[in-house]
């Protein structure tokens, strides 16, 4: 278990990174409390199947938070997970990897290693599932990159696999780089996962998501 003390005078993290010694199935919660004595659990990896030796967990883990240049306003009521989806980068950029589609710049961006059926999302953990009410993302700036998200979809699932996989919201037009474009999505359905699936040939190019949602 993991445990963040994040006292409302101190600046938070909106991004845990954890690294284990191997690539096994290795099981962790997060909780965060203000004061010490009350802890609420906001990532639950506990029944996770991931073998990834690295992972990041992007939610709210405390108050008070100050925005940057580049930084992305990001709304309070955005739901918490553990970031899943097309490991690697085009090249091999560090930078360029999942979770940068999660680290709340908008001057950054995921470039999946493959041009088709890449993809980036989080997995909220058991038992917290949650409705999806809207969805705010941004395109990777410059050129004709902001084009690459024309068709992408933003799906729900509760199989790990997205085998079963409802439709919450498809871009049909070019989204306007350099902010946060947000959506409504009308769903009474409750997912576990969620992610942004390219449409072929865009490299999952997107510069930042965030979903929010309701319990």
């Amino acid at each position: 278990m993991v445990r963040y003390p994040s006292p409302p005078l101190l600046q938070p993290a909106e991004r845990i990174g954890l690294a284990f010694p191997d690539e096994a199935k290795h099981r962790y919660v997060i909780e965060v409390s203000s004061g010490g004595k009350k802890w609420q659990r906001v990532i639950d990896q506990s029944d996770t199947d991931s073998t990834d030796r690295r992972r990041i967990a992007v939610g709210d883990f405390g108050r008070g938070i100050d925005y940057g240049p580049g930084i992305a306003k990001l709304p309070s009521a955005r739901l918490c997970g553990t970031v899943i989806g097309t490991t690697g980068s085009y090249g091999d950029n560090p930078a360029a990897t999942r979770a940068a589609a999660f680290d709340g710049r908008l001057d950054t961006f995921f470039d999946a290693p493959a041009t088709n059926d890449a993809w980036t999302g989080l997995d909220l953990g058991p038992g917290h599932s949650k409705r999806v009410t809207a969805i705010a993302s941004a395109p990777r700036t410059g050129g004709k990159f902001p084009e690459r998200m024309i068709r992408g979809r933003f799906q729900g699932s509760n199989k790990s696999d997205f085998s079963e996989a409802v439709d919450l919201f498809t871009v049909t037009g070019i989204p306007k780089a350099g902010t946060l474009t947000t959506v409504n999505v009308h769903t009474t359905a409750h997912f576990r996962y969620l992610r942004y699936l390219s449409p072929d040939g865009g490299s999952a190019n997107v510069a930042e998501i965030v979903f929010l949602g309701s319990p």
